[in-house]
């Protein structure tokens, strides 16, 4: 019975220290991305997060907002363009843009929502990370997490 619960505890942190390493990847992508954007100019910047293939990397892609709610660019949902999507919600509730608006402007970043898995068309577990680029401007991206048994 000891070596089961060793193994458990063992496996637990192993999935902890997988899920605090997708974050911190899921904030470098981010902070890539803001930093690219400032040196190329917003335009350019939203064209490849949209068409290029520099920020997209597995389940990584860049979305960017202005601070209406109006998505700009999109890595991986383009009909989502050109939509204001300030009332948008999960199923949870969770008002997505609002919540990650209010995240870029509280200097944390993070919000946890719902959405379906694009492989597995799940609802699963994500979690977003925002940041400015400038006044007019944020982008971020998200990062799915294993569901806790």
């Amino acid at each position: 019975m000891k070596n089961i619960l060793l193994i458990m505890i063992t496996l637990g942190s192993f999935s902890a220290f997988g899920q605090r390493a997708k974050k911190l990847e899921l904030v470098n992508f981010v902070k890539e991305a803001v930093q690219y954007a400032k040196e190329v100019g917003f335009e350019k910047a939203c064209e490849e997060f949209s068409n290029g293939t520099k920020f997209k990397r597995g389940e990584f892609y860049v979305f960017a907002y202005d601070y209406n709610g109006n998505c700009l660019c999109h890595g991986a949902i383009k009909s989502q363009i050109g939509v204001n999507r300030m009332e948008a919600k999960d199923k949870n509730g969770v008002s997505l843009v609002k919540e990650l608006i209010a995240a870029v402007n509280s200097g944390d970043g993070f919000v946890k929502y719902a959405k379906e898995h694009p492989q597995t068309k799940e609802i699963k577990r994500k979690l977003g990370f925002s940041m400015k680029i400038d006044d007019k401007h944020w982008l971020g991206s998200g990062v799915y997490f294993e569901d806790k048994n």
